[in-house]
């Protein structure tokens, strides 16, 4: 009898499934915890596995030694944090190619549930950077970052902190809020010019723009009630933002001081990198990543700004970049051994059209309908752009590496025979 069945076959699929679903609450793609799963269960003895994951729930059905065994999870998702992911990741690929006793797996599994890249200061530093770079990138002046600087400190503090059990869009709502009035009173005070791009830096935390891109990724890729769940999740989720800084704004008035006049190249560019690198602390990416990641963001926001400034085509410029990012993260992925998904996201971070979701939103509050529709059509050219970006080079990566297996088992075929 092969060794792999001897474990339990509820024991393997209850570590591949626990398995899945941390990936997918560390933030990693449905599809890759879904493929890690399989290789998993696989490299254990089953002869099939059938799994899916819609939206908060992940279940699986192997088939060992002629009987069938079913469980269902249910997903937590909670922060990104890229670390575990990465970590999750490297023991997967051990367990695939060599098993190891299900008991020393588990432990090394809950192990990485526990362990942090770097403690909670660098979360608030990289608070403090991201908010600050996203007011100064999406327009706002060096006074506009500051405040939101001051801003993400405290919703960072509140997220890290955040009661439990208490409902997530109440949690979202309350932070929204107040952050909000928080913001309208340093605007009061003089810290800050102009409230719509301090909201935005903010909000940049907290807005679901990656949210709608893996959820139209996930429906152009025909994963249909995923795609929807997380659509729609993302969608209540940008309204709840946007009724709490509609609120405060209500409270506390609105300022507006005017734009600074920044070099339409230098600023940007800038900007975005340090936005890149107050996200990839506040995710907990390993630091190591930082110089692997900041060279293909920094090529992916030039595409960007040069295809805006030459078509004014918000989906062709976002489209391009995301492909060229997509692209570079693959085959680094694959040279540092560390999972697409964290060199992806962080490289693209800079393109979530977080600035024109919240105008969308906002207007979509006040029942300023014109303004809805203008924002609204930026916005999903953005999204579409950053999918369609996505899925047109993992096509053909899967295209390119099953051509090549092919080729490599064929080669093989001629020389045994």
């Amino acid at each position: 009898m092969d060794e792999r069945t001897l474990e339990n076959p509820d024991r393997i699929l209850a570590f591949a499934l626990d398995m899945g679903t941390k990936i997918l609450a560390c933030g990693g793609e449905t599809r890759r915890a879904e493929d890690t799963l399989t290789r998993i269960c696989k490299a254990y003895g089953a002869s099939s596995v059938d799994t899916a994951a819609v939206n908060s729930l992940f279940t699986a059905t192997i088939r060992i030694g002629g009987n069938y065994y079913t469980q269902t999870r249910r997903i937590e998702f909670g922060r990104n944090n890229f670390y575990r992911l990465e970590e999750l990741n490297a023991l997967s690929r051990k367990v695939c190619a060599e098993p190891i006793p299900l008991d020393s797996a588990t432990a090394k599994m809950d192990n990485i549930g526990k362990s942090y890249p770097y403690g909670k200061l660098f979360v608030y530093i990289g608070a403090i950077i991201a908010t600050s770079s996203s007011s100064v990138f999406f327009g706002g002046s060096i006074l506009d970052g500051l405040a939101a600087a001051v801003i993400g400190l405290m919703v960072a503090f509140f997220d890290l902190h955040k009661i439990r059990n208490l409902n997530p869009l109440v949690n979202t709502l309350l932070l929204s809020l107040g952050s909000g009035l928080a913001a309208t009173l340093l605007l009061k005070m003089g810290i800050g010019q102009n409230t719509d791009k301090v909201f935005i830096g903010i909000i940049m935390m907290l807005i679901p723009g990656l949210a709608t891109v893996n959820a139209i990724r996930d429906l152009l890729g025909g994963d249909l009630m995923t795609g929807l769940f997380r659509l729609l999740q993302a969608l209540i989720t940008a309204t709840a933002i946007a009724y709490g800084f509609a609120l405060a704004v209500r409270f506390g008035g609105e300022a507006s001081q005017g734009l600074p006049a920044y070099d339409p190249w230098i600023t940007p560019i800038f900007s975005s990198l340090t936005l890149t690198t107050g996200f990839a602390l506040l995710f907990r990416a390993k630091r190591k990543r930082l110089p692997v990641i900041l060279p293909g963001s920094l090529i992916t926001i030039v595409i960007y700004l040069l295809l805006r400034n030459a078509t004014h085509n918000e989906f062709i410029s976002t489209m391009a970049a995301t492909t060229f990012m997509t692209m570079y993260a693959e085959v680094a992925a694959r040279l540092c051994k560390a999972p697409v998904t964290v060199l992806l996201i962080l490289g693209i971070i800079a393109l979530v059209p977080g600035g024109s979701l919240y105008y969308t939103m906002t207007a979509l509050v006040r029942g300023d309908y014109a303004a809805f529709q203008s924002y609204g059509s930026a916005t999903v050219e953005a999204v579409l752009g950053i999918s369609i970006g996505v899925i047109i080079v993992s096509v053909v990566t899967i295209i390119f590496f099953q051509v090549l297996r092919y080729i490599q088992k064929k080669s093989h075929s001629r020389k045994v025979g």
